[in-house]
């Protein structure tokens, strides 16, 4: 048995109890045709290969146990190989480690790039109608538009079925639990519609909800849902501070919702209840476009 399959038997056992039954009836038939051939008559044959082999529960404890204590014997052998290959070659060694620890990284790496944009699809509705729009500021040379940039891309723009503004950010936060600082990000109140997505519990913003002085409101992630408020449908109406600010809790996100940032994952969602048109006081955004049907984005 080579050492690839010694493995398997020992951690199927089933196989392996099967293995060294198969083994042993091929041992046994073979000495009953060798006695055949000799002359003796079958019940003679098989009764001296029987006795010739021994109790059969003992040989198959026996052999089991040669398989294993073998397979164990390579095992160290290869260890101590290689720790005396690399106490003689530290360097080589140390080199050996780091490109299999590199090697494993990017692996991983690209497969998890390959996993959320080839293999696992967007869980929005019509994906390939999404667009991601931004300017990129020529002295920084990083993607982000001007507030009111965007709010005139949203009013003004003719290909886009509809379009939303979004920012990232992390608040401090109380009444779900201990305070903590969570990881959140203010969209317009068309942020859900534009993506195709909708709360599992509650529902998405109001139109009126996104704009200054309006009823301060939170929609949580599912993850969040489930480690602070125990996955309670309850927790829709209940209040939970954000900056020093009294939220009402109206929307839960379904658990295979993805932020269009990759990366980033918001446990709130706020309204972004700001004056986009105001240019004295410009907020940086990112911006999320769905196309009208029948327009692609070349």
């Amino acid at each position: 048995m080579s050492i690839f399959r010694r493995l398997s038997s020992l951690l199927r056992s089933r196989q392996l109890e099967q293995d060294i039954e198969d083994e042993l009836r091929s041992h046994l038939e073979m000495r009953v045709e060798e006695n055949l051939a000799s002359g003796m008559k079958e019940q003679e044959a098989r009764r001296e290969a029987a006795m010739r082999f021994g109790n059969k529960f003992s040989a198959r404890e026996n052999t089991r146990s040669v398989y294993i204590v073998a397979w164990l014997e390579s095992v160290l052998q290869d260890l101590q190989y290689g720790f005396r290959t690399m106490r003689r070659s530290p360097a080589f060694s140390l080199v050996a480690v780091v490109t299999v620890a590199l090697t494993i990284g990017m692996t991983t790496a690209v497969f998890t790039i390959v996993n959320s944009v080839l293999l696992r699809p967007l869980p929005y509705a019509a994906p390939s109608q999404l667009i991601w729009a931004a300017t990129l500021d020529p002295r920084t040379h990083q993607p982000g538009t001007p507030g009111p940039d965007v709010a005139a891309w949203m009013e003004q723009n003719k290909t886009l079925k509809a379009m939303a503004g979004y920012t990232e950010d992390d608040y401090n936060l109380s009444g779900a639990g201990d305070p903590m600082r969570v990881p959140g990000a203010l969209v317009t109140a068309g942020f859900f519609q534009t993506l195709g997505v909708q709360p599992r519990l509650g529902r998405s913003f109001l139109s009126t909800e996104d704009r200054p002085n309006a009823d301060h409101v939170v929609i949580l992630s599912d993850q969040f849902w489930r480690d602070h408020f125990s996955a309670d449908p309850g927790t829709l109406g209940r209040k939970v501070e954000i900056e020093g600010q009294a939220y009402t809790i109206v929307g839960v996100m379904p658990p295979q919702f993805r932020f269009p940032d990759s990366g980033a994952e918001p446990s709130i969602l706020l309204p972004l209840q700001f004056n986009l048109s105001a240019v004295d006081r410009i907020m940086i955004l990112n911006a999320v476009g769905r196309l009208n049907d029948g327009v692609t984005p070349k």
